[in-house]
């Protein structure tokens, strides 16, 4: 009895050691509290079995009970502690992605060349049923389009967006018809132009205005925005965000309005970068609108002819800003308006086929080396005054790269191809939007790394 009895105390003993080793290397980090309290419960349940040892006092079989309980935790919180890994999205080498870019562009025909200038809307693809229908599924017509005129991408309004697994479909079945995969885009600004997160059978998360982020002066919620806004897209099969608004806001007229980060042009040069690292590292590309700066017309600019006196010097304090930091941010791609400036072209050319804007501001002075895309060119201001082929041959010719729902793309794709037939338009000049729409779809894994767009892909590997 006496041996029994050094036995059980000896044992005891070495317990109470372990457990207070444990107790002096619990994490006491942020979290670890929830998941003590589930381990806790689920430890209880395995140690109400009767112990190997029989305990001489129920005192001792609870102590027992605890000691192993802390022991359990431990471990538990070492494991959940460890770095999550965060998801890369697309190829990270600069050289890779221009290598694979060209390789690309040297397998493609001139007519794929040309169809990848284009963004198109689902109507485009299938005019059978008028100006604006609610497509939410592929039909042969659209496939058969998109097999005709090779299009780069495809924007998504809120009448095609119904449910989580209707869009998804929709997205996945459009890049198995494609043979080069598609920019698959969308107006997720946040706020009130959330083509998506407007509709509740989306399940997504609802913001308030930029405006009142902007408000707060903390860049983090504008990065938490981008991040938020970029991961739940993703999810759905997004990988282009016509967003964020780069326009500094004038005064409360504004036609912009809420949809801005304000009126401070530091204020929104601080929130533009932010967004758009947070959007991007999802693997979804941003896009800054609205060059040259669209904060002062107080009508609608898609209504309107708009004319804005601001001299260049003028720019440079307050428009030009939030274009800047967003491209030192990398941001993908720059929206163009349809706006002109007298004082600065001295004619009523459009921004969007502007040379001196384009060209000479937005690439030379501004220094921005990603895609430049229209607004949408089916709009009052542009078809009063041109054909849907003058007006996507003047901004290409002007350093555009890629035409978002031109008034008819079949006729704005006959007219590049013969201008490029005849000589009138370079194959160089063509090959240089191309590179650049290639290279961010490498960048943001929309093509992959394996793509089979390639000949030579495993020799390139090695």
């Amino acid at each position: 009895m006496k041996k029994l009895k050094i036995l059980l105390t000896s044992l005891i003993l070495i317990v109470l050691i372990t457990g207070c080793k444990g107790l002096r290397n619990t994490d006491t980090t942020e979290g670890s509290n929830i998941t003590t309290t589930k381990n806790i419960e689920s430890t209880s349940q395995i140690i109400t079995e009767p112990p190997i040892i029989e305990q001489t006092t129920e005192k001792k079989s609870q102590a027992t009970q605890e000691i192993t309980t802390e022991t359990t935790t431990e471990i538990t919180i070492e494991e959940i502690t460890e770095p999550a890994t965060e998801k890369v999205y697309g190829i990270q080498d600069n050289v890779i992605v221009k290598g694979m870019a060209q390789d690309i562009l040297n397998n493609m025909s001139i007519e794929e060349k040309i169809g990848q200038l284009f963004i198109v809307n689902f109507e485009a693809l299938d005019s059978s049923k008028g100006a604006i229908y609610e497509f939410k599924e592929i039909n042969e017509k659209i496939i058969r389009s998109i097999h005709k005129y090779h299009v780069g991408g495809v924007v998504f309004f809120a009448r095609n967006i119904e449910t989580i697994d209707q869009t998804k479909n929709f997205v996945n079945t459009l890049q198995e018809y494609s043979k080069i995969p598609l920019f698959i885009s969308v107006d997720e600004e946040g706020g009130k132009v959330s083509r998506i997160g407007n509709n509740t059978n989306m399940s997504t998360t609802a913001f308030e205005s930029m405006e009142s982020i902007g408000n707060t002066n903390d860049p983090q919620l504008a990065y938490n925005a981008g991040d938020i806004i970029g991961s739940e897209i993703k999810e759905l099969g997004f990988n282009l965000n016509f967003a964020p608004i780069a326009d500094v806001k004038s005064s409360n007229k504004a036609f912009i309005g809420e949809r801005s980060f304000g009126s401070d042009p530091k204020v929104v040069s601080q929130m533009v970068p932010k967004f758009v690292e947070g959007l991007q590292k999802n693997g979804v590309s941003a896009t800054l609108k609205h060059f040259i700066g669209l904060g002062i017309p107080e009508e609608d600019f898609h209504e309107n002819s708009i004319n804005i006196s601001k001299t260049v010097a003028e720019y440079r304090k307050t428009d030009f800003l939030p274009f800047e930091s967003g491209i030192k941010a990398q941001v993908d791609m720059i929206m163009v308006s349809h706006s002109f400036n007298i004082g600065i072209t001295e004619n009523k050319v459009p921004t969007s086929m502007s040379k001196l804007m384009l060209t000479d501001i937005l690439r030379k002075e501004l220094g921005f080396e990603g895609i430049i895309i229209t607004d949408v060119m089916n709009i009052k201001p542009l078809t009063e005054v041109y054909t849907s082929k003058k007006a996507s041959v003047e901004a290409i010719k002007a350093g555009v790269d890629i035409l978002l729902m031109p008034q008819d793309l079949e006729d704005s794709y006959n007219a590049l191809l013969d201008y490029v037939k005849e000589g009138k338009i370079t194959e160089e000049r063509i090959n240089e939007s191309v590179l650049r729409i290639l290279e961010v779809k490498l960048k943001r894994g929309v093509i992959g790394e394996d793509t089979k767009l390639i000949n030579n892909i495993e020799s390139l590997n090695n």
